[in-house]
């Protein structure tokens, strides 16, 4: 070795034991702007307050506590901050002084108030990281000890696990490290303003919380952000270094970012002006909360999943799943309002895990990859319901409609064919429907109205809308075989749905074709379906769109899926009598389509109402059907509900396919 090399090399070495210099223990502080969407009111315990990113979120309330998830693994829960002032010998707990929360697309604050400080917590999730910033603007009069404490979990999204977790305090690089016996799971969970935190049995997850503790003089109060750093995931823990004093050292550069994302969906994406303030603004939140829905996971890669909301306990946030026909229910709104880019991966994604037999999944875990057994076969609900799979047809039908974006068609034309292949092979009786008995799950997954049900309406308009979706798509791609052929069992399927589903003798569309041959006349909601595809015959349209517009389905808040008057009616029950949002959007779109402009508008007013009934901005995925307030098991943040206001809005009230 030349000497020239030998002294590189020592001096090399000298370097790498330098001790690493110590971040500074605050961000400078830089503005947060109003936004044009911004929300804001008293904080209410127990009301959902939640952010997302790509590939992290916090989920909590309004009240300050929330847990972090780093996809596919939950990193902690019950985080919460607490206030030690000379006054008191215990520290307050933040719930009994916070005061106001603010909500913006980009940002979430929740505001604690005391005789002798305010604290503002601005919530910053990173739109392609695997972490959470959270940056704490105090002003004080007097000394003030803010003290953090979490639970640790670094686990996997249900059902997948994990064993061995540990925390640790490690006191030369202020933060908790989280982490488990084989090292491939790892977290930090810190601040460089950390004077301390406690001590934990080694190799042992502890019972009790963990926390830390910032000490705040009023000198300090004018330099800046105090950031506290969640970060984490499936990750070694090199790479975690890095991403954690990235994400320490560019606050403002993810916030310029979350603000630009903003603008885009604003500014970018269709813009309407109803004259309506309400559904103007709940628009506005409806494209938001459709980008929120994006997902990219380290194993799965990108797609939409269904909503959001606190795990608690357990693992698994809210919906937090990549749902089918969710995605596909979700980009006729993404079509709508001209985000392309979201609805192209929402199709990619599931053509990505279709089954060879051509069937559309379901529902996919995150942890799908990690599962003891295999998910997509050893378990039941990859592939349980019949709807994905012609839902995805007209999902992509209409994104092609409205983009004209036939090099994609192209791309999954295998797909495509596969997907047609299986809703004809799953015909049983030969009317060119797809059915519930060769199929699967459609409008009911639990109740009494699934007593003998051969086929019900929600599905045999989907299958029914996919073939007239397919002869359109095969041609485009230059398969006049497909085509014809589609098109001729559409003429078919057609004219089966009119001679199956109508009720000559009470004048009205039944809700499904029973195992015996005869019909349930059951007066549900899931007519609107046929109804928001064209598929009602004028002729004898009437006293069905009466029945969705009467008092027995629709109330103030949306419409129920079951008549109140029904022998199996049941207000709480979750497919039998519970308002969804999302049916009440269909029931608005096809109410719109056969001009009943009236009823429908209330449908739509009721949805967009929803935006800012509980969690500000969000919107819930099912009401009581008696009062108007949300079921226990109600997700916060679920995305059918919010598309269900562009949907309606925009191909039913304005009638417009797109914005190509």
């Amino acid at each position: 070795m030349r000497p020239a090399t030998i002294l590189s090399t020592v001096t090399l070495c000298g370097l790498l034991v330098l001790p690493r210099p110590a971040p500074a223990q605050s961000v400078p502080r830089f503005p947060i702007a109003d936004s044009p969407l911004q929300l804001e009111g008293p904080a209410r315990p127990g009301v959902y307050l939640g952010g997302p990113g790509r590939e992290a979120a916090f989920f909590g309330t309004e009240t300050g506590e929330f847990e972090a998830w780093g996809w596919p693994v939950k990193l902690l829960h019950d985080f919460r901050l607490a206030f030690k002032v000379p006054e008191y010998d215990e520290p307050i707990p933040g719930e009994q002084v916070v005061r106001r929360v603010i909500v913006r697309p980009e940002m979430m604050t929740v505001v604690y108030s005391h005789a002798s400080f305010t604290v503002r917590e601005h919530f910053l999730v990173p739109l392609n990281e695997p972490g959470v910033i959270v940056l704490l603007d105090v002003s004080t009069v007097r000394p003030l000890e803010i003290v953090a404490s979490f639970r640790e979990d670094l686990d996997l999204m249900w059902p997948a696990g994990l064993g061995g977790q540990y925390a640790g305090w490690r006191s030369d690089r202020h933060r908790f490290v989280l982490s488990e016996s084989r090292r491939a799971y790892n977290a930090y969970v810190g601040s460089p303003a950390a004077a301390g935190g406690t001590s934990h049995p080694a190799h042992g997850a502890p019972d009790a919380p963990s926390t830390f503790r910032i000490p705040v003089d009023t000198t300090r109060t004018d330099d800046g952000f105090i950031p506290i750093v969640v970060a984490g995931g499936m990750m070694s823990r090199d790479s975690l270094d890095v991403l954690y004093d990235r994400l320490l050292a560019d606050p403002v550069g993810y916030y310029r970012e979350r603000v630009e994302r903003a603008r885009f969906l604003r500014e970018d994406l269709r813009q309407v002006a109803t004259g309506d303030s309400v559904l103007d603004l709940a628009y506005e939140w409806a494209k938001v909360n459709l980008d929120e829905s994006l997902v990219c996971n380290p194993d799965l890669g990108c797609g939409m999943v269904a909503g959001y909301g606190p795990s608690g306990r357990g693992r698994r946030p809210g919906f937090a799943w990549f749902f089918g026909g969710d995605a596909s229910i979700n980009i006729f709104a993404l079509v709508a309002i001209g985000h392309y880019e979201l609805a192209r991966q929402g199709l990619a994604f599931q053509a990505r895990y279709q089954r060879d037999d051509g069937k559309m999944p379901h529902e996919v875990t995150q942890s799908a990859m990690r599962t003891p057994v295999d998910w997509f076969t050893d378990y039941p609900y990859a592939y349980y319901h019949a709807d994905t799979t012609p839902y995805w047809i007209v999902a992509l039908h209409r994104y092609w409609k409205a983009s004209g974006d036939t090099a994609f068609v192209r791309d999954h034309a295998d797909a495509l064919r596969h997907a047609y292949r299986w809703c004809i092979e799953h015909d049983s009786d030969g009317d060119r429907i797809v059915d519930n008995t060769a199929g699967g799950l459609g409008a009911i997954e639990v109740g009494g109205l699934q007593q003998g049900l051969h086929q019900d309406i929600y599905l045999a308009a989907v299958s029914v809308e996919a073939l007239r979706g397919m002869s359109e798509l095969a041609e485009a791609i230059g398969d006049e075989d497909a085509s014809r052929e589609a098109r001729g069992y559409y003429d078919e399927a057609r004219a089966n749905f009119e001679r199956e589903y109508y009720m000559n003798d009470v004048g009205r569309y039944a809700f499904g074709v029973l195992e015996d041959g005869g019909t349930n006349p059951a007066v549900t909601a899931w007519p609107a379906v046929a109804a928001a595809f064209g598929l009602l015959d004028p002729d004898h349209a009437g006293p069905t769109l009466d029945a969705l517009s009467s008092p027995e389905l629709m109330t103030d808040w949306g419409v129920r899926l079951l008549s109140s008057d029904h022998p199996l009616y049941d207000p709480l029950g979750y497919n039998m009598g519970a308002v969804w949002p999302f049916m009440t959007g269909f029931t608005a779109w096809g109410l719109y389509n056969y001009g009943r402009t009236e009823a429908a508008d209330r449908a739509l007013r009721a949805n967009a109402e929803s935006t800012f009934f509980g969690a500000l901005g969000r919107n819930p995925e099912l009401f009581s059907g008696a009062y108007h307030q949300t079921l226990d098991t109600t997700v916060p943040h679920q995305f059918f509900a919010s598309s269900m206001i562009p949907t309606p809005l925009i191909l039913g009230m304005l009638r417009r396919e797109g914005s190509r």
